[in-house]
């Protein structure tokens, strides 16, 4: 007969010895994940008072530089953790200064509340769908959820670099919807992914959550933006 007791003993011990490391793993992404939305809120509040001045151009520069530090960072994350966080803390201050027109437009109307508001709401639903990705039965990492994600985010993008200059209110409406509906989903994808060891380290998976955080929060504030616009 075979000690029902010491195999009881051997599996719990396998399975700390993998929720231990997921664990850890998860803490310290959370931990640099959070460093990267204070820079951000850094970066946003130096650069509102010249906001104004950014224009369009200036932003697309911002988002060239946004891409290329996105590039950099998943490239030297593995060898150079040091020079990778330097990276992302640099990015988390530009991603502020691009969002920053945003902030001022919204604050130039007296509405500056809705910010916190909009924080607040991305913050509740990020931890709810965040729990929910790591407690689902549900495989929400599959290739076919990771295309479909992939495809929405191109579209959103060229979507938005036209709409830069159209300026069309009904298309920016739209857009704030589908980006609110898309990193939704890229929250949940990327958060089980973590769970699932699908980033090689903390830095790289932080990058993801932060750029999804960043992306549905503006969404968030634009529909909120737009709502009491019409007021």
């Amino acid at each position: 007969m075979y000690n029902r007791e010491y195999i009881s003993k051997e599996q719990e011990t396998n399975e700390q010895s993998v929720v231990q490391p997921q664990m850890k793993f998860l803490s310290e992404t959370f931990k640099i994940f959070g460093a990267s939305i204070m820079a951000g809120a850094v970066g946003a509040w130096l650069a509102i008072p010249f906001a104004e001045n950014i224009g369009v151009m200036g932003i697309l520069v911002l988002l060239v530089v946004e891409i290329g530090l996105i590039i950099g960072i998943n490239k030297v994350s593995d060898t150079n953790s040091q020079l990778a966080f330097g990276m992302l803390g640099l990015f988390g201050l530009i991603s502020g200064v691009a969002i920053s027109p945003l902030l001022a437009i919204v604050m130039s109307q007296g509405l500056g509340s809705l910010i916190g508001e909009a924080f607040l709401m991305t913050s509740v639903i990020y931890f709810a769908l965040g729990y929910f990705a790591l407690t689902t039965k549900m495989n929400l990492t599959s290739e076919r959820f990771g295309k479909l994600l992939f495809a929405g985010l191109i579209a959103l993008i060229i979507g938005g670099v036209v709409n830069l200059f159209v300026g069309n209110s009904f298309a920016s409406l739209f857009m704030a919807w589908g980006g609110a509906i898309l990193f939704s989903g890229f929250i949940l994808y990327d958060i089980q992914g973590i769970a699932k060891g699908m980033y090689a380290n903390p830095i790289s998976a932080a990058l993801s959550l932060y750029l999804n955080f960043i992306n549905l929060f503006t969404s968030i504030l634009r529909i909120l933006l737009a709502s009491n616009s019409d007021d």
